[in-house]
C-alpha cells in the first residue's frame, strides 16, 4: 500500500504544473520558471512570520497555521516525490534566522507526503543547525524526521532539547542503515558534527517540595545564539506595543530575566512561566506545560474573581488548543505577566488586542480564533515548589547554573 501511494504521487507531478502556472507567480521562481520553484518563493519569510509570530508558541499550533497561511502546501503535497527535491534544496546549509518561520511551512510539506528519501537531508539539517539561530523549524524538522524514520512519539509537536534532537539524528542513521533500499534525496551541502557548549548541556529539570523530589521533570530547549536581529526585534517591540503591551525590564525590584526583557530567544512563552515560577531557563511548548502541570496535580483551576499575583494563565482557543501562556502579574488592575515568542517581555490585560487580534484584518481573513484566558493557582498544600536539577558542586562554574533572585544556589546542569 504504501508503494502504491509513492507510485500514485509521482505520477501527479506533471500536473501540478498546469495548477501552478495559473497562481501569478509570474517570473520570480527561478530555476527555469519550475512550477515548485514558484510555489516555494509564495512561502516568503516574510509572510511566514507575519502569520505565525502572534498564534502562540505551541508548536501545534504554528504547524497548523502554516498550512491554513499558504495553500502552496497542498498543492506542493499533491506533486508528492517530485516536489520533494526542491523543498529539501530550501533545507540546505545554515539557514538565516529570519527563515525559521517558513521553514515550518516546509516542514509540513514533508510531513505530509511522508517521503522518506527526504530522511538524510532532514537528519544532516538538524544536526548542522544545532547550535544556530533556529529553534521552531528545527524542532519542527526533528518531529518530522522521527515520524519519517518510525522513532516513537510521545504526543504531538514539542520543543525538543539540543540533546534529545542529537539522539533523533542518531536514530535516523541507524534507521537508514537499516533500510538501504529506501532511495536518497541527499542535499549536496557538507555534513556538520554538533558540538555542545555549556548552554546545550543535558537540561533535565526535577521539581521537589522543600526536600522531598516531586514527580515531574522539564526539559527545555536553548537557542545556540540569544539576539535577535535588529531590525525583527525593532518590529517585534513596535507591535506588541500597538497591541496595548507595556513593555516591563523588571519586576518587584528584580530584572525579569536575564536578558532585562529585551527581546530575545532565551525563552519563549513558556520557558518565562518555567522561569518565574521554578526559575527553569530555556524554550518549552506551551500545550505540553500545560497538560503536564494539571497531569501532576500541581495547578488547580480559578476564577478571575479569585485571581493572585503569581497566578498561571493559559490562553485557550475556541478549539481548546493553548496557544499561549503567562503569570498574573497584578490584580488591580489586572494584568498579565507574557514573553512573546522571539519578543520581549510585557505586560497587558487580557482582553488587550495583543490577544484578540481583532482589528487584524490578515488574521480575519484566516480566521483566526479568539482566546479566552483561563487561572490556576498552586494549591497551597504543595509548599514551596524549587527546581533542581540533581545538583553536582562542581558544575558550578556553568553558566546556567541556577540561582535564585537573591543568588542562592538552587541547582545545576548535568
Amino acid at each position: 500500500m504504501q508503494q502504491t501511494r509513492r507510485t500514485f504521487l509521482m505520477t501527479t507531478g506533471g500536473w501540478l504544473t498546469g495548477l501552478a502556472a495559473g497562481c501569478g507567480s509570474g517570473g520570480s521562481g527561478g530555476s527555469g520558471g519550475s512550477s515548485t520553484t514558484d510555489l516555494l518563493t509564495r512561502i516568503e519569510p516574510a509572510k511566514a512570520e507575519l502569520g505565525m509570530s502572534f498564534v502562540g508558541d505551541s508548536l501545534n499550533t504554528r504547524f497548523d497555521a502554516a498550512s491554513l497561511l499558504f495553500p502552496e502546501i497542498g498543492k506542493l503535497v499533491a506533486a508528492g516525490t517530485s516536489a520533494t527535491g526542491e523543498v529539501l534544496a530550501k533545507f540546505a546549509g545554515t539557514p538565516a534566522f529570519e527563515d525559521d518561520s517558513r521553514l515550518i511551512a516546509l516542514c509540513a510539506v514533508l510531513d505530509r507526503t511522508q517521503d522518506r528519501s527526504a530522511v538524510r537531508a532532514l537528519a544532516d539539517f538538524v544536526e548542522r543547525n544545532l547550535n544556530g539561530s533556529l529553534l521552531y523549524s528545527l524542532s519542527t524538522a526533528t518531529y518530522v524526521l522521527r515520524r519519517l524514520t518510525d522513532q516513537p512519539m510521545a504526543g504531538g509537536l514539542t520543543f525538543s532539547e539540543a540533546v534529545t534532537m542529537q539522539a533523533n539524528v542518531a536514530a535516523a542513521r541507524a534507521w537508514l542503515a537499516a533500510n538501504p533500499s529506501i532511495a536518497q534525496r541527499h542535499v549536496s551541502t557538507p555534513r556538520a558534527q554538533a558540538r555542545f557548549d555549556g548552554q546545550s548541556a543535558k537540561t533535565r529539570y526535577r521539581l521537589r517540595i522543600d526536600t522531598v523530589p516531586f514527580d515531574i521533570t522539564f526539559e527545555v530547549t536553548r537557542f545556540g545564539t540569544l539576539d535577535v536581529p535588529a531590525g525583527t526585534a525593532q518590529s517585534k517591540v513596535s507591535d506588541t506595543t500597538s497591541k496595548g503591551g507595556t513593555l516591563v525590564s523588571s519586576f518587584d525590584g528584580f530584572p525579569i530575566d536575564p536578558l532585562n526583557g529585551a527581546p530575545s530567544k532565551y525563552t519563549n512563552c513558556a520557558g518565562f512561566v518555567l522561569y518565574k515560577l521554578f526559575g527553569i531557563r530555556g524554550n518549552y511548548d506551551t500545550q505540553s506545560l500545560h497538560e503536564r502541570l494539571l497531569d501532576a496535580g500541581m495547578v488547580e483551576r480559578g476564577s478571575v474573581s479569585a485571581v493572585r499575583k503569581g497566578d498561571y494563565v493559559a490562553f485557550f482557543t475556541e478549539d481548546g488548543k493553548i496557544p499561549h501562556v503567562g503569570v498574573v502579574g497584578s490584580v488591580a488592575p489586572l494584568m498579565i505577566l507574557n514573553k512573546d515568542n522571539q519578543g520581549p517581555v510585557f505586560l497587558a490585560a487580557p482582553d488587550a488586542a495583543y490577544f484578540s487580534q481583532k482589528e487584524s484584518g490578515f488574521f480575519s481573513a484566516f480566521g483566526r480564533p479568539t482566546w479566552t484566558p483561563h487561572y490556576f493557582y498552586f494549591p497551597t498544600s504543595l509548599g514551596y515548589v524549587d527546581a533542581i536539577i540533581d545538583p553536582d558542586p562542581a558544575l558550578a562554574s556553568n553558566p546556567a547554573y541556577l540561582q535564585d533572585a537573591s543568588g542562592h544556589v538552587k541547582g545545576t546542569i548535568r
